[in-house]
């Protein structure tokens, strides 16, 4: 076998023009070349477009025929792998450097020395390489001109969602680190009365040990920032504080979830000293009454003690310079409390909340006589004028999504965030990711197991043909929605009717079209016509 090293480039163009030309020569009604669009059978077969083509490819290389890698969005960053790939098919061997994504501003000159130094190393074998997508160049193109304009893993990422790439981490990653809970509140989908989960369910808890390790792959990765959570309450984990701490010495964001409950004046020192990020606190009531109802293992004294622990945190925030964490006040508006709105916007605004966060119950079997009625609906969406302007007046920021929730809500309970990605595509398989407790691997907040990190890191499972097959997929939710997990669940739920995380989505979707890359996002590239 013979073996080329890829060493040197030198500057070479292929206009549109010179690529039909040169396949023109090289093409004759007898004599059809073969196009190879992928490093084996699975992205070969989906860049094509033809299930079952690389076998007819494969078998016009063994005949002898004539072979052209064909250059498109969806593989322009794998042509290194598939270069090599390419040659071991007709009996030879290369090393082909990759082409590196970043710096985004450089991304055109390089992708041409990458292409012409391919070239060059393949041509000394009678493998020819040429670009058959009239775009993307101009996708390149784009992706640079928002340098300086948007942070440099977003334009990875904008520049991902349109190659179907994963060229940067996820913009968020979110850890459960903890399930045991030291409340039981009615609407929880764990932790109510109603619910039961077994012993060793409630005694998960990730090592502190797994944790860092991933934290650290995911700086590398390039993400900019971790959520602490649980499907309990995380402050129960013994190394919380040092979750907390860990993201911040790497130079991540942080945030996490609380009842508030065990915000001691201990802990709260060191949350606002480490310069944590973000907070958000659920308490889900307006009123002791309504808080008592909802978390009946700590009653109405529980209201009071969150309350001040709130307190504290907040006039010891008051004297620092970083005015950090800046803190959210969740609310879970049901049956119990949707009559509290405006009381809970003043609630926010009393205690030194910087946002207000309330967000329609998710139902299910456990908790339908939390669920809101058509009169409580209406009461909410009459009561939001007023919410609006104690908020506006008292410098807190109400959560932009809850008012389209709550049309939603209003049209249809069951789907309180609009069928908008099943018609456009849902991208966060390129913006966030979670890892449970036991290791489980999910797509987003909706748990759709796509790895476990008992078989890999985080960045070899972000990478991997697993996590790719379903960030794909995901992408035309019409087509794929009973396309099965890991665990056999389908792609799609009702519960992405009620969707977590449709905000990250919005906010991605309008840097899409902030940049002009929109236009590329649906576009198909061309097809390259295999033999046939």
């Amino acid at each position: 076998m013979t073996h080329t090293r890829l060493s040197s480039f030198s500057l070479l163009f292929f206009t549109k023009c010179d690529v039909r030309d040169t396949l023109s020569r090289m093409t004759t009604k007898a004599h059809k070349a073969l196009v190879l669009f992928g490093n084996g059978a699975k992205m070969h077969d989906r860049i094509a477009g033809k299930p079952g083509d690389y076998a007819t490819v494969e078998a016009g290389v063994r005949a002898g025929r004539q072979l052209v890698i064909g250059v498109v969005r969806d593989n322009a960053f794998f042509l290194d792998k598939i270069a090599d790939y390419a040659a071991k098919l007709i009996g030879r061997s290369i090393t082909a450097l990759p082409l590196a994504p970043s710096p985004v501003s450089e991304l055109p000159r390089r992708f041409e020395f990458h292409l012409d130094g391919l070239n060059k190393v393949l041509g000394a074998h009678g493998i020819l390489m040429r670009v058959m997508d009239d775009d993307l160049r101009e996708i390149i193109q784009s992706a640079a001109r928002n340098a300086g304009d948007l942070p440099e893993a977003d334009i990875l990422r904008l520049l991902g969602i349109v190659c179907r790439t994963a060229l940067v981490g996820p913009h968020w990653f979110v850890f459960e680190v903890e399930n045991s809970c030291n409340e039981n509140c009615l609407y929880c989908n764990i932790h109510s009365p109603e619910r039961k989960p077994s012993k060793e369910f409630i005694q998960g808890r990730m090592p502190f040990a797994q944790y860092a390790a991933q934290v650290r792959e995911l700086a590398r990765m390039g993400v900019d920032g971790v959520t602490v959570l649980g499907n309990g309450e995380p402050t129960v984990h013994p190394d919380f504080l040092e979750m907390v701490l860990l993201p911040k010495k790497l130079g991540l964001r942080v945030n996490f979830f609380t009842n508030g409950l065990l915000l001691t004046q201990e802990l709260s020192r060191r949350v606002v000293d480490a310069g944590c990020d973000e907070m958000f606190c659920t308490i889900s009531g307006g009123s002791k009454k309504s808080y008592g109802i909802l978390h009946p293992r700590q009653g109405e004294k529980g209201y009071d003690r969150v309350l001040e622990n709130l307190r504290f945190l907040f006039q010891y925030r008051s004297k620092g310079e970083k005015g950090l964490p800046k803190a959210s006040a969740v609310h879970v508006v049901c049956a119990a409390n949707a009559r509290e709105l405006p009381a809970m916007a003043e609630q926010a605004v009393d205690l030194g909340f910087d946002a207000f966060r309330p967000q329609l119950i998710r139902v299910d079997e456990h908790n339908q006589k939390l669920a809101l009625s058509d009169e409580d609906l209406s009461a909410i969406a009459r009561d939001l004028p007023a919410v609006r302007e104690i908020c506006e007046k008292g410098g807190v920021e109400l959560w932009e999504a809850f008012e389209p929730m709550v049309r939603s809500a209003r049209d249809n309970p069951d789907n309180w965030t609009p069928d908008e990605f099943i018609e456009q595509g849902c991208i966060i398989g390129w913006l966030l990711g979670l890892a449970k407790c036991d290791g489980t691997l999910s797509l987003c907040c909706v748990v759709k197991p796509v790895g476990h990190l008992a078989d890999g890191g985080i960045e070899k499972l972000w990478s991997g043909a697993d996590y790719q097959r379903y960030r794909l997929a995901a992408l035309d939710l019409k087509q794929n929605r009973d396309m099965p997990l890991l665990d056999g669940s389908p792609l799609f739920t009702e519960r992405c009717r009620r969707c977590d995380n449709h905000d990250i989505n919005r906010r991605y979707f309008s840097m899409l079209r902030e940049s002009g890359m929109i236009r590329h996002y649906r576009q198909s590239p061309w097809r390259g016509e295999a033999d046939s």
